[in-house]
């Protein structure tokens, strides 16, 4: 009885490995023209619970998930250096993520 007790105790008071932040190691593309609209892939750690993904302040569909690579849909926007962060339960990460502009048509006048 005094071994089944020990088991239990030790199963109960064992610790749980916590969860870690994700990392971004990579995106690419790195930058896209700010009206247009595609897919993203982002390279790091712990991506696979991860479960938003903000570019500008503006939440973003995740399209595919693994542990090192997210993939998610950019949808249009305003041109500048933005935020891209993932965040999930344990935390999250940022980079800058560059939305260029449309290329000006000059006619001379």
């Amino acid at each position: 009885m005094r071994s089944i007790a020990l088991v239990v105790c030790t199963l109960l008071l064992s610790p749980v490995p916590l969860a870690q932040a994700p990392t971004i190691t990579g995106v690419t593309p790195s930058s896209m023209h700010a009206f247009d609209a595609g897919p993203v892939t982002v390279q790091g750690t712990g991506l696979d619970v991860v479960t938003s993904v903000v570019v500008g302040g503006i939440s973003q569909p995740i399209l595919q998930q693994t542990a090192a690579t997210l993939v998610f849909h950019k949808a249009a926007g305003v041109p500048g250096t933005h935020g891209l962060s993932v965040s999930g339960p344990a935390g999250s990460a940022e980079v800058s993520f560059v939305a260029t502009p449309a290329l000006s048509t000059s006619s001379g006048l």
